[in-house]
């Protein structure tokens, strides 16, 4: 089975260094046929840590909160309002042609609650890791 979770957006717009609006979300994977449905008004935990913890020596965990939401088929969710929050310092800053890979393979309905982050990776528009 595929886990892997792609989150994009058409627009990023940054309210403050902590919080930014995400213009037009959604999530695309195979994985959505058969997860859960997901609440209306909810958030995950995303930790991009293991990419640039190298060149930072900082975390990198924020939320993606959502207000919102419409299935479009069996693999695909548009939300209809959505940010990227970092309670604990400054967001990294995000392009509006990235896009998040997420792994879900740790989420099940058994395991889930052991972990709290889902595990991703944030890649540029020529499909390469982003760097810091």
């Amino acid at each position: 089975m595929n886990y892997i979770l792609r989150l994009d957006w058409d627009s990023i717009r940054y309210i403050n260094r902590s919080k930014a609006e995400v213009v037009n979300a959604r999530f695309i994977g195979d994985v959505l046929k058969s997860a859960y449905k997901l609440n209306e008004v909810d958030n995950i935990s995303i930790d991009i840590t293991d990419q640039f913890f190298v060149a930072s020596k900082t975390f990198h965990i924020f939320r993606f909160e959502w207000d919102g939401l419409e299935y479009s088929g069996d693999n695909r969710v548009n939300f209809k309002k959505s940010w990227f929050i970092n309670d604990f310092g400054n967001l990294i800053k995000i392009q509006d042609s990235d896009y998040l890979l997420i792994d879900t393979k740790d989420h099940d309905e058994k395991i889930h609650p052991f972990n709290i982050n889902y595990k991703a990776k944030l890649y540029n528009k020529d499909n390469e890791i982003r760097g810091y």
